[in-house]
């Protein structure tokens, strides 16, 4: 229905299109807020233009600031610029100062019902934080003058506060809100559902809870102990696996072309029970690019040409012999020599290995995916006391999360399933996400740098 030039409408199309009711458009006529374009003198039909329908929105507009009729009525009458400014304030004001009232009064009705909701569900303790501690007396009073079947009893304690991320519902709204994470479940935020996504076991956060307690004083606990909590867990039962997250080509080159083997790794050392696996073994490897120096640094034990023997993890000891470069000078190839009589990391003649044990991946045989590496959510340690003239949005850690493509695994973690937690050897412990296909979290790394720091 067109709105435009002088078409009229009856008294019940205007109230359909203003959602009002006929009734009350008459008792606007009736008080002088409205009047129709035409009225038949002999059937007192009546009808509306469009002119109409600019004093309705303000009637609306105004009844929502609930101004009374009369003054409604004053105000369409009076068309000086500063009175109606003046009239739009005052009752702006007066609206505010009634909700404001009504607030007040809502929250000492629910902090009464509180106690006694408290008392009729049995509850023996009503745990809260600092704040409440003012209204102790008016919850005990009420409990001991009111019949109810307990007597509650009220505990503050302090809130809980981790350095470099905040627990405020506030703060972490604005982070969902404004993009800065991907939403509540986000495995940087310090969320349940977060927490739960990263991999964080039911098992590492009670144990947390145990450790530090329940206080009366504010304090910051360390998110290093936290992830100490959890590598206690995951190191009993995770199972170890080879990942390459930054994969370059090794080499066998007096491994025979087209030989394929299985060689024998623990699935976890800590239980012998956990068993063993086999893992596929050819000419052609993956291993981490920076297991590998052209130029080797002081105490660098790793893959060098013409340096130290090294281990592939269950596999045989490599000397590497070489390298080959792109156009762009970056080596895409590590070209290396195995001993033959040395399957299972022990050499034949029982000679001392000086180099480091390297994880590996089978090139034909390893499985893609996207890892995805974390870090602290924000750069300051006490993200609740920041320096004057900033926010706390502004000390957000850019490098918070990494994602990794072309990642190279073991064939079985194709079949990894969502909730399975494992150890990739030498990074860290990942699990498989529970929204993105073929995409592993990193729950938490190996470096226990809190362990380091209590035994000083």
């Amino acid at each position: 229905m067109s709105l435009e030039g002088t078409e009229r409408f009856s008294i019940g199309e205007v109230a359909r299109m203003f959602r009002v009711s006929v009734s009350t458009l008459r008792h606007y006529e009736k008080i002088g807020l409205l009047a129709p374009e035409y009225v038949d003198p002999a059937t007192g039909y009546r009808s509306y233009s469009t002119r109409q329908f600019e004093c309705l929105n303000t009637i609306r507009y105004l009844r929502a600031l609930e101004m009374p009729l009369e003054q409604i009525r004053d105000f369409l009458q009076d068309r000086e610029v500063g009175k109606i400014q003046g009239m739009l304030l005052q009752q702006r004001q007066a609206v505010i100062q009634k909700r404001q009232a009504l607030g007040i009064v809502q929250r000492k009705i629910e902090n009464r019902l509180r106690q006694i909701q408290d008392a009729l569900e049995g509850i023996t303790h009503s745990l809260c934080s600092l704040e409440y501690e003012n209204h102790r007396p008016l919850y005990d009073w009420v409990v001991e003058h009111c019949d109810v079947p307990s007597r509650p009893r009220q505990i503050e304690f302090a809130r809980l506060g981790i350095n470099y991320t905040v627990l405020s519902k506030r703060k972490l709204r604005a982070l969902v809100e404004n993009g800065q994470v991907a939403g509540w479940d986000d495995p940087r935020m310090p969320t349940l559902c977060g927490l739960r996504r990263r991999g964080y076991t039911p098992k590492s956060i009670r144990n947390f809870c145990e450790r530090i307690g329940v206080s009366k004083v504010d304090s910051t606990v360390d998110w290093a102990f936290l992830e100490s909590c959890l590598r206690e867990d995951l190191n009993e039962t995770a199972q170890r696996v080879m990942a390459v997250l930054r994969p370059v080509k090794l080499t066998i080159t007096n491994y025979p072309e087209g030989q394929q083997e299985t060689v024998t790794v623990e699935n976890n050392p800590v239980d012998p029970t956990a068993g063993e696996r086999q893992v596929p073994f050819s000419r052609h490897l993956y291993i981490e690019a920076d297991d590998f120096l052209e130029t080797p640094i002081p105490k660098y034990k790793r893959l060098t040409p013409g340096g130290q023997e090294c281990r592939l993890k269950g596999a045989y000891l490599i000397r590497c012999i070489g390298c080959v470069k792109n156009e762009a000078g970056e080596v895409v190839e590590v070209l290396c020599e195995y001993d033959p009589e040395s399957k299972g990391g022990n050499p034949a003649d029982g000679r001392k290995v000086k180099g480091a044990t390297i994880h590996w991946v089978e090139a034909a045989t390893a499985a893609d995916a996207e890892v995805r590496l974390y870090d602290y959510l924000f750069t300051l340690e006490n993200v609740n006391d920041v320096p004057e003239g900033t926010n706390y949005l502004d000390y957000l850690n850019p490098n918070s999360l990494t994602e990794l493509t072309g990642c190279k695994l073991e064939p079985a973690l194709a079949d990894a399933k969502v909730g399975d937690k494992f150890q990739f050897v030498r990074t860290g412990y990942f699990c498989k996400d529970s929204k993105d296909e073929g995409v592993f979290n990193q729950i938490v790394g190996l470096k226990d740098s809190w362990a380091k720091e209590a035994k000083k």
